[in-house]
């Protein structure tokens, strides 16, 4: 029975995933928080799970490097949108998705230590109700901004550690043997070969799977950025430090 690779389902992973799917493998799409409650109940064969959960699953799972979805700087999809500056949000009625694993603690990381107040304390389950929306992936991509003010994860990220960002790592779960490791970092490798050699025809399904998803057509321009900031495989020491970076200064 092929191995199933759990892929989140937004259009920043798609890079990942353009090459044909050896037959060893089978693909499963899912938004980050249902990958993530999967690999917490031991589900997830191998696949992306965020970042900031993998202390809750190491005793289970092994990182697989140097693949993951990343950024060094502006990221376009990690958005708070906001009525107020972010430095005034404490105490604000904030609306965080639910869909957010790494991205809503890397953002309350750098509002308590920044600004001195904890994001999560003042979020509410009604977004028409909100002072600040935090979104991820294509429902930030699609947003279309009524407030003066907007906040990028990455951007901030990237002042405030001066490391990459990580958004999602790949994992094996501990009883799959370490062999699996090669062969998803072959596909993965050749996935990322196809795009290089052929961006325009990744980028033009991803808009028409976008479209599809969110009902808003982003224009070429656009996608095109987007993929330029996202980095899907870092070196040996930039994985190391952007990884080592949360566990080192605390993990909130």
């Amino acid at each position: 029975m092929p191995i199933d690779i759990g892929r989140v389902s937004y259009i920043n992973a798609d890079p990942l995933f353009c090459a044909e799917v050896p037959k060893e493998f089978s693909l499963s799409s899912m938004t980050p928080d249902m990958l993530n409650a999967s690999a917490l109940e031991g589900r997830l064969e191998i696949g992306i799970v965020s970042r900031w959960i993998y202390p809750e699953i190491k005793d289970n799972y092994r990182v697989v490097p140097p693949y993951c979805i990343a950024g060094d700087g502006e990221i376009m999809s990690v958005e708070i949108f906001s009525k107020y500056p972010i430095e005034e949000l404490g105490g604000k009625k904030i609306y965080i998705t639910p869909e957010t694993g790494t991205s809503s603690r890397a953002f309350r990381f750098i509002c308590m230590r920044k600004f001195g107040f904890d994001l999560f304390e003042s979020r509410v389950n009604c977004e028409s109700e909100a002072d600040a929306v935090l979104l991820i992936g294509n429902r930030a991509l699609a947003y279309r901004n009524p407030f003066p003010y907007k906040f990028d994860l990455g951007e901030m990220w990237k002042e405030f550690a001066g490391v990459p960002m990580i958004y999602a790592i790949f994992v094996a779960r501990a009883d799959i043997g370490i062999g699996v490791d090669a062969k998803l970092k072959a596909y993965l490798a050749a996935s990322l070969e196809k795009f290089g050699a052929d961006r325009f025809a990744v980028e033009t399904s991803a808009l028409r799977s976008f479209a599809r998803q969110t009902g808003v057509e982003l224009n070429p321009e656009t996608i095109h950025k987007y993929y330029s900031l996202l980095k899907f495989e870092l070196s040996e020491s930039s994985f190391k430090s952007a990884f080592d970076y949360v566990a080192q200064n605390g993990n909130i």
